[in-house]
């Protein structure tokens, strides 16, 4: 698993460090046109059609060129020409480095490539338990310099890498249904967090930047400048405290709905379509995910498949059996809350997996290999 952490720097010659910014924005755009206009995103092509003359071009380290490069093309691919050309807008593009253009030498200070001498950073080890294990003791693989031109602060990110925990006790599996009005629900009932906090503060925003922009006056773009980000921030606050309260519940692996393309889904309600978008289930599963590998437990997705219209009790699947936070089996008359219910069945699910790759490798432990039929003076030969 990767985990990425973030420090503010200085860097020495703040003019040519953005130089180089604006150049790596230029060879990112120059890439991405290229590849639209022959359709294709190999980088060995790219590679030997571009790399020659933008190097004279741009007297730029070769290997910021060449990550450039892959960032440019990795984003095409994303894409497979189906959507609009990517291109980079912002002035200052971030700069990734790699092993050849940033080294880290003892623990505190890292020397990457400018346009320039090397830059030198000295980052203080972080002070809270979770950073500092991670900068100490996990292996340091990549970065990346980043620009936020509104504050005029630059950011170094960090890239940490440790192998992926395995579960200590396979038995202990947490399952967690996420929704947009109870944020999360557990398999054992324990946790329930509901989402009238994040409303709150959302209806909050909502209605002080429509009367805000409605005034359309100087002092009430500045207070819009200043609310700027604000409802991310809480909401991203709020997530960090949910999956920190999960991740340290006595539970080896938690367990969740693969949501991936869920906001594709046409709906006919304007105010569904509107919770959909405000819904940060995706940031809230990746919080989890590294909280609890950083603890040595697991994470995993199953298939989120009628988990809400079954039955957890009797198995049998119904789509009229829940209705709102209410489930009512048909079958065998269990009733339940419809979440509690969801996060059982999410349980459930990866337990049957489990079931499964056990009994294949029980039976690939069963085979039995049919000996080779040998005449019995073929096999005095052999013994003798």
């Amino acid at each position: 698993m990767f985990r990425t952490i973030n420090f503010k720097f200085t860097p020495s010659n703040k003019e040519r460090y953005l130089e180089l910014m604006g150049i790596v924005h230029d060879i990112f755009n120059i890439h991405t046109e290229w590849s639209y206009k022959n359709q294709t995103f190999s980088k060995d092509k790219a590679h030997k059609a571009l790399y020659l003359d933008l190097k004279n071009r741009f007297k730029i380290p070769s290997s910021i060129l060449q990550a450039t490069r892959d960032v440019a093309l990795e984003a095409v691919k994303c894409g497979k020409f189906k959507c609009k050309r990517p291109e980079c807008k912002s002035k200052y593009m971030t700069v990734r480095y790699n092993d050849c253009t940033i080294s880290r030498h003892g623990l505190n200070m890292f020397t990457f490539s400018t346009l320039d001498k090397r830059e030198k950073v000295y980052i203080e080890t972080p002070k809270d338990k979770d950073r500092k294990e991670v900068f100490l003791n996990w292996k340091f693989k990549t970065a990346s310099v980043s620009y936020c031109k509104k504050t005029d602060t630059f950011w170094l990110h960090l890239q940490f890498f440790k192998p992926d925990p395995v579960p200590v006790d396979p038995k202990k599996i947490l399952g967690i249904d996420l929704g947009i009005h109870n944020l999360v629900t557990t398999s054992n009932s324990k946790i329930k967090w509901n989402s009238k906090e994040l409303r709150k503060h959302q209806r909050k925003f909502l209605y002080l930047r429509s009367k805000l922009q409605a005034k359309g006056t100087a002092s009430s773009k500045r207070h819009l400048k200043l609310l700027s980000g604000k409802q991310m921030r809480f909401s991203k606050d709020l997530n960090h405290v949910i999956s920190k309260r999960l991740v340290n519940l006595d539970y080896d692996t938690f367990v969740v709905e693969d949501l991936s393309g869920v906001r594709n889904t046409k709906h006919f309600s304007k105010k569904v379509n509107k919770w959909l978008s405000n819904w940060s289930f995706f940031q809230l599963q990746n919080f989890i995910e590294y909280k609890a590998k950083a603890l040595g437990k697991n994470f995993v997705k199953v298939n989120p498949a009628y988990t809400s219209q079954t039955c957890s009790k009797c198995g049998f699947t119904n789509k009229k059996a829940r209705f709102k936070s209410h489930y009512h089996c048909s079958h065998c008359g269990f009733k339940i809350h419809a979440d509690y219910n969801a996060a059982i069945n999410i349980k459930n699910r990866y337990l049957q997996i489990l079931s499964t790759i056990k009994q294949e490798d029980r039976s690939v432990e069963q085979v039995v290999v049919n000996q080779p039929i040998v005449s019995d003076s073929k096999m005095l030969a052999i013994a003798s």
